[in-house]
């Protein structure tokens, strides 16, 4: 009787084939990889942002001797607007007055390590019906995105509240696109060409991003 000798064989992989499937891999870990490091790279920008929030800046009342530095982070920046070191001095000092501005006015500075980087400054006023308005707001290149205009305009708000302002105008021209949207996220509304209006300060509101104020 005879047997039949069956073998069973296993397909043969190409040497081709098996390279290119590890190569493909090789690629997808190192994308992984990749993902994984461009995650923590932000979760460490977000922290790093979370911090120097809290611990890199302190707030304080302006005084006229905070003026040169004003002036000197005003020609920093580069910005063409709000006022030269003569004319804030004076605004500062009463003597200078916008357009149906009144007496009382204020400002407060961000500093960091004793280095002005920011500033805003407002006032009491009858102009379109408001009885404040906002006069300047500046914040350097080394503080932008750390919620330092946050906080500096929660500090202005104060003000205006314990005067008892409710309504609050800025001068703000149309084609300063970032100004204005940061006046819409702090609750203005556009009233003419180039202003903006807080109706009711009560109503408003204002996101500080972690930040640490020191009055």
């Amino acid at each position: 009787m005879r047997y039949l000798d069956l073998k069973l064989s296993r397909p043969q992989s190409k040497p081709g084939a098996i390279s290119r499937a590890c190569g493909f891999l090789e690629i997808a870990r190192m994308l992984r990889a990749v993902c994984q490091a461009v995650v923590w790279v932000v979760r460490l920008r977000m922290l790093t942002v979370a911090l120097g929030g809290m611990q890199q800046f302190r707030y304080r009342q302006v005084t006229q001797a905070d003026v040169d530095a004003m002036s000197e982070l005003r020609s920093r920046s580069g910005w063409s607007g709000g006022a030269s070191r003569d004319r804030m001095l004076a605004y500062f000092r009463g003597e200078h007055h916008p357009k149906q501005a009144l007496l009382e006015r204020v400002g407060y500075v961000a500093d960091s390590d004793g280095v002005v980087t920011a500033f805003i400054a407002g006032h009491l006023t009858t102009r379109f019906g408001c009885a404040g308005e906002l006069q300047w707001i500046l914040v350097g290149p080394e503080a932008r995105g750390l919620g330092v205009a946050d906080t500096l305009w929660l500090l202005l708000k104060e003000w205006f509240q314990a005067h008892a302002v409710l309504s609050v105008c800025v001068n703000v021209e149309p084609e300063n696109a970032h100004a204005r949207a940061f006046y819409a996220r702090q609750g203005a509304e556009v009233h003419a060409c180039s202003w903006m209006i807080w109706r009711d300060l009560t109503q408003s509101y204002t996101v500080p991003r972690g930040t640490m104020v020191a009055k």
